[in-house]
């Protein structure tokens, strides 16, 4: 899907498919990259990640299609979801054991996880019943609750897999999609868990992908929106605990948030969950045109 939600460029994948990674591997070349720690550079196996990657991005294409042709109604139906589902599933469970869950740990290779399960999340959000009363019926909407539920957990250890290994500061212009995306679920849920014993671990993860944020906002000034954004929606203690872990001595302060905002020129959509949400009202220009309510947030919470 495109980071500013628009409609595709094309709506068909190119006629002629991609070589084999295997049997024609020159085709596409190779990416050698040296660590620290290492004494010679390695391998980042770009021949199949490019053509893993272009396979995926078909059924996301479609998948885009799908959710434009929905706005309408709002609704991507369950039987379309599944179907998405089923070729996703096998997409990822067809990759090569290079790519896979247990051998994954360069940037790119982690960030096509981070990005499957983060389009799982999207995909099945609107389906998930909107009570847990419901978790006892068996139907449809539960194998939805069920989907989301293991997306959401394996999309939050992949990313914590990727600051491990290589921290969030470096320049990333994909990473911060997805880090945005996760910082409004966070938020959301440390609202909902507030005061339970689940508490500690939203808000151990709403610190983390902030901090993400922070670090990025060095690097794109429109992302020092979203994260003063987010940051309007955190309770106050919440706030009081990111400034150990964030350069921005003024985070808590809704009026120098307003001020920052007033500066960005985006058509970015900075709060976008799930697959059938409207992008217009939530692209950046948008948001700005009400800063207000970031003052308005910060005094509820």
């Amino acid at each position: 899907m495109s980071g500013l939600f628009l409609p595709p460029l094309l709506t068909q994948p190119p006629q002629t498919p991609l070589p084999d990674p295997l049997a024609n591997p020159s085709w596409y070349g190779e990416l050698l990259v040296q660590y620290p720690g290492t004494s010679k550079p390695i391998s980042t196996l770009h021949p199949h990640t490019f053509h893993a990657m272009s396979e995926f991005r078909v059924i996301l294409n479609e998948i885009w299609l799908a959710s434009l042709a929905s706005l309408a109604s709002k609704s991507i139906s369950m039987k379309q979801a599944l179907d998405f589902y089923d070729r996703l599933r096998a997409w990822y469970t067809g990759l090569p054991s290079s790519l896979g869950p247990t051998r994954a740990v360069l940037p790119n290779q982690l960030k096509l996880h981070i990005q499957y399960w983060a389009v799982l999340m999207s995909l099945f959000e609107h389906l998930v019943p909107p009570s847990p009363a419901f978790a006892h019926v068996p139907s449809p909407e539960m194998s939805a609750l069920q989907i989301r539920s293991e997306a959401r957990v394996q999309f939050e250890t992949v990313i914590r897999i990727y600051y491990l290994r290589h921290g969030f500061k470096f320049y990333d212009t994909t990473l911060v999609v997805w880090l945005a995306m996760f910082g409004f679920i966070s938020v959301s849920e440390c609202k909902s868990v507030s005061g339970s014993e689940d508490a500690n671990a939203a808000r151990s993860t709403l610190i983390l992908i902030c901090k993400g944020l922070s670090d990025q906002a060095r690097n794109f000034f429109v992302v020092e929106g979203v994260l003063r954004l987010i940051c309007a929606k955190m309770a106050p203690q919440d706030l009081a605990l990111l400034k150990q872990y964030t350069s921005f001595s003024d985070i808590e302060n809704p009026s120098a948030a307003v001020e920052r905002m007033s500066h960005i020129q985006s058509d970015w959509p900075m709060n976008i969950v799930s697959v059938v949400d409207a992008p217009e009202p939530k692209r950046s220009r948008s948001i700005i045109e009400g800063t207000d309510e970031l003052e308005t947030d910060s005094v509820e919470s």
